[in-house]
């Protein structure tokens, strides 16, 4: 299966997967109406899973740990979801509003087939950090600890994305209850003295990296204190 990672539009193409996966659920407990037999097989194959991949990652779509988890729930049809989760409360509002719709499966399906997506691919020397920016400042904000996982993250291959996103940043957010964007504040706050509006975060934070003068994966996993793993965890090449 082809892999791309999103930049800009990841809540958009959630929304479309969870409203998809409530329709293939709700078409399979009769709630609703599917004109032709093969719509759910279709739906299933063609939007959700991967048919012939057996791993961990045959969901067509990969969220954040804590998220995926809920995913994983709901695709695998595990009556135990995950509360809690924006994902599951979701999911569940699209089951509610399709077992009240007078629409069959198949308008509900081609109504979202009907959706316009503008896809911009990047090249290898592209900057995606800039870009999501750029893309990020006519949108719906993100919170200031967001855009730091992006800056830190965003440009690193998929690989080590996803393991220092599991081993160091994961670890950040729940020892911080999820308030990172609080907790880095108080962060720079200690370190520089100035306490940043909290709307400004951020953009101290990559000023307070760049004066750091060392890679800004070293400054937030491993010189902010409380947070993470061993240093011999870490790899030598990133120490800057």
């Amino acid at each position: 299966m082809d892999r791309r990672v999103l930049i800009d539009g990841q809540q958009r193409v959630t929304t479309v997967y969870l409203l998809l996966a409530a329709l293939l659920r709700q078409i399979k407990s009769g709630a609703i109406e599917a004109r032709k037999d093969t719509l759910p097989e279709f739906i299933r194959y063609e939007y959700l899973m991967d048919r012939y991949d057996e791993s961990d990652q045959k969901l067509k779509l990969k969220l954040v740990k804590d998220d995926q988890e809920a995913l994983g729930k709901i695709m695998d049809e595990d009556d135990h979801l995950v509360e809690g989760s924006n994902v599951t409360e979701n999911y569940r509002y699209f089951l509610e509003r399709i077992s009240q719709t007078d629409l069959s499966a198949d308008q509900l399906k081609d109504a979202v087939e009907s959706l316009e997506v503008i896809d911009i691919m990047l090249e290898s020397d592209d900057d995606a950090q800039l870009i999501f920016e750029s893309l990020n400042s006519t949108g719906l904000s993100l919170s200031e600890g967001d855009k730091i996982r992006n800056y830190v993250l965003m440009n690193l291959p998929e690989d080590l994305q996803n393991r220092y996103y599991e081993q160091y940043w994961n670890i950040i957010e729940a020892n911080t209850d999820y308030e990172v964007s609080s907790f880095i504040r108080d962060y720079i706050a200690a370190k520089t003295r100035k306490t940043p509006i909290i709307s400004r975060v951020y953009p101290s934070f990559r000023s307070y990296a760049k004066a750091f003068k060392t890679d800004s994966r070293w400054l937030i996993f491993y010189g902010i204190p409380c947070i993470t793993a061993e240093s011999s965890d870490w790899d030598e090449p990133i120490r800057g």
